[in-house]
């Protein structure tokens, strides 16, 4: 069942390469990406089990978000983020970073 998803996603955004491994989780599949994320995903040594930290103050009702992306393509052009973004995930990033450099 798990290799008919994967075979799945690759028809639509190809295989891919550029990971260690792969996993399904339940929780980290809800959050979304932001450009300037406030969440990060750590992998336990040694283990399967994924925590989540926070990375800067989260306030009260704001949303908690990820990076797609890696530290390096963090620091790219809003160009090229959301380029990869929509080549690789399949949507426009509006995120509070690239919305500031879209106005």
């Amino acid at each position: 069942k798990l290799d008919e998803i994967y075979d799945k996603i690759n028809e639509v955004s190809g295989i891919f390469t550029d990971v260690e491994g792969t996993g399904l989780y339940e929780l980290q599949s809800k959050l979304n990406h932001s450009c300037h994320p406030n969440l990060q995903i750590e992998y336990l040594s040694g283990t399967d089990e994924l925590s989540v930290r926070t990375i800067k103050d989260v306030k009260e009702g704001e949303e908690l978000c990820i990076s797609y992306l890696s530290c390096c393509q963090l620091d790219s052009s809003r160009h090229s983020r959301r380029k990869f973004l929509l080549e690789n995930y399949m949507f426009e990033c509006s995120c509070s970073l690239c919305h500031l450099r879209l106005t």
